[in-house]
């Protein structure tokens, strides 16, 4: 009877949050003081209703009668905070300092912390940087390899040395132990082994050639 009473008294907070009815909140509160923390039951507190609504006054009114700022609702692990910002989020909005972490990250490697970001926040695959570029561009310019997973980028020189690897295997069965050396062939202006291509065995490197270069 005190449980359905208790959260009859609590949904009767939130809905009076929603409707911007300060004195009806304040009466709820004035009557039950244990509210302004209590948990409704999808897991979040009348703070985190006002934060995500943006009601600046209420907000205020809630940390006076001693809520939690840094409550975390039971669903997501979310702050009040968290949810201020949230239909933004939806759209793929990021605070600012996020999107310069995640690009300090990019920039010297720091694949744990990609790794973190992209769990919390999948969008930034597609997302741009603070100047309009994509992180995926970010990611390819900076040169490092280990930035290529987490952002779901084929890596090209993984490609590349599987085919050189195929090119190799065909040269050892032609007894071609030289490398080193290569020529043009028609296969789009991709190298081969001078000597593979002077036996005549071109049709048998188109794997390796669609490779951007073929290094020894």
């Amino acid at each position: 009877m005190f449980g359905c009473a208790f959260m009859s008294n609590l949904e009767k907070l939130i809905n009076a949050i929603k409707l911007r009815d300060i004195d009806q909140i304040k009466a709820i509160l004035d009557e039950d003081t244990t509210l302004v923390n209590a948990y409704d039951e999808t897991g979040a507190t009348a703070l985190h209703y006002a934060a995500f609504d943006g009601l600046r006054e209420i907000v205020r009114l809630l940390l006076d009668r001693g809520a939690e700022i840094n409550s975390r609702d039971r669903q997501f692990g979310a702050t009040p905070a968290g949810w201020a910002i949230e239909y933004l989020r939806e759209r793929g909005g990021h605070l600012d300092i996020e999107l310069r972490d995640f690009v300090y990250a990019i920039e010297h490697g720091d694949t744990r912390s990609l790794a973190r970001f992209l769990q919390r926040f999948p969008a930034l695959r597609e997302a741009r940087d603070v100047n309009g570029k994509p992180f995926r561009q970010l990611a390819e310019e900076s040169g490092n390899r280990e930035n290529y997973r987490p952002l779901s980028i084929a890596d090209p020189w993984a490609s590349t040395a599987m085919r050189y690897k195929q090119l190799r295997q065909v040269c050892a069965r032609l007894a071609v132990r030289d490398l080193s050396t290569h020529v043009l062939t028609p296969l789009a202006g991709r190298k081969i082994p001078r000597a593979c291509a002077h036996r005549g065995e071109q049709s048998r490197f188109r794997a390796a050639a669609a490779a951007p270069s073929i290094r020894s």
